[in-house]
């Protein structure tokens, strides 16, 4: 058994990476098009009850719910040898984001937004866990997710490589968002919920950016933060 995914998204993108060992419907399930589609690709499919899958995962599982593969991480050694040659690649580095809500978010916005990876710690970061993947709704499968024992090592490997680094602070020298050039290798560093990007990670960034809010808020969550910033950082690169 590897570990379960949940909601017909997820599980047709799980499916279609191969990485779908058993599906479970509900007897109810009347998704012929999906049914199909796990036909083809040659994976049983088992009818158990609402209990069952209740019993199996929490949240809305849409009546469907797959035993998977592991989820892999990929090596950032082999993300820099593989985007090379690309002009404008673009990572996001989370700073011990916890929560799975937003991590899941986070991945659907950074597909959406053409970031070619997320780098995030082994340790005090919440992992790829199934409410990730209901979340990302289907685009884990498209992007790399590295797993990192250090990330200002990390930084430094990727500066060797030529990536400039903005790093999402609220103090009092970081710059507006907007006034920075995106174009070329970039990482973007967001931090945690509760703390933010660290000093030893935020002292390693070439900038330090902030979001200008409105003085009833006190900041965005990390997951909006990523939206606004990768939404700049399309502008710059495709403008109309």
């Amino acid at each position: 058994m590897g570990q379960w995914i949940y909601g017909k998204n997820a599980v047709t993108e799980a499916i279609e990476a191969r990485r779908a060992l058993k599906v479970y419907v509900s007897h109810t399930f009347s998704d012929a098009t999906l049914l199909r589609v796990i036909q083809a690709a040659g994976v049983t499919v088992e009818r158990v009850s609402e209990a069952r899958l209740k019993s199996l995962v929490q949240g809305n599982h849409q009546g469907i719910i797959s035993d998977v593969k592991p989820f892999s991480y990929r090596e950032l050694s082999d993300f820099i040898a593989r985007t090379s040659s690309k002009k404008d690649p673009l990572v996001i580095l989370l700073d011990e984001v916890q929560d799975p809500q937003n991590f899941g978010a986070i991945i659907r916005n950074a597909v959406g937004l053409y970031v070619d990876a997320i780098i995030v710690k082994k340790m005090n970061q919440v992992d790829v866990t199934p409410v990730v993947s209901k979340v990302a709704s289907g685009a884990l499968e498209h992007i790399d997710i590295i797993q990192v024992s250090n990330l200002s090592q990390a930084m430094e490997t990727l500066k060797k490589a030529g990536y400039w680094f903005a790093a999402t602070t609220l103090s009092e020298t970081s710059k507006d968002y907007r006034d920075f050039d995106y174009r070329g290798p970039i990482g973007l560093i967001f931090g945690s919920e509760g703390n933010g990007v660290s000093p030893l990670v935020s002292k390693r960034a070439d900038v330090l950016i902030k979001i200008p809010l409105s003085p009833k808020l006190e900041s965005f969550n990390v997951a909006s933060s990523v939206a606004i910033v990768l939404a700049e950082v399309y502008r710059q690169r495709h403008p109309l």
